[in-house]
């Protein structure tokens, strides 16, 4: 077999075989519920107890200067997307609290 087709069927076959396609590269959180981030949920309070849709949060976001797509804000909410340090102050202040709010929940846990 020339060298060429064997590394290209070992290749193929790491492919295949990865882990990223079977979707476990979701695996790489650290919190005990499998989500990437520790504040959606509050983020969902704050979201409905305001009054906003996800295009209206979004849109605030926007004019902070920060662009979160609506659909963006639902996966933070779910979990299945990770918060930057900049969008929590982003959206702590489109709620008019503190980062610290947003955390609290989860603080606690750590206690």
């Amino acid at each position: 077999m020339p060298v060429f087709k064997y590394y290209q069927k070992n290749i193929l076959k790491s492919i295949q075989t990865s882990s990223f396609l079977k979707g476990d590269f979701m695996n790489n959180s650290r919190h005990k519920d499998g989500k990437l981030n520790v504040v959606g949920e509050q983020i969902k309070n704050y979201r409905l107890k305001n009054g906003y849709t996800y295009q209206e949060l979004s849109n605030q976001l926007m004019l902070l200067g920060v662009d979160i797509h609506m659909q963006a804000i639902y996966n933070i909410e779910k979990g299945i997307r990770t918060v930057v340090d900049y969008e929590l102050c982003a959206f702590a202040k489109c709620f008019k609290i503190t980062t610290d709010k947003l955390l609290e929940e989860y603080r606690n846990t750590l206690d």
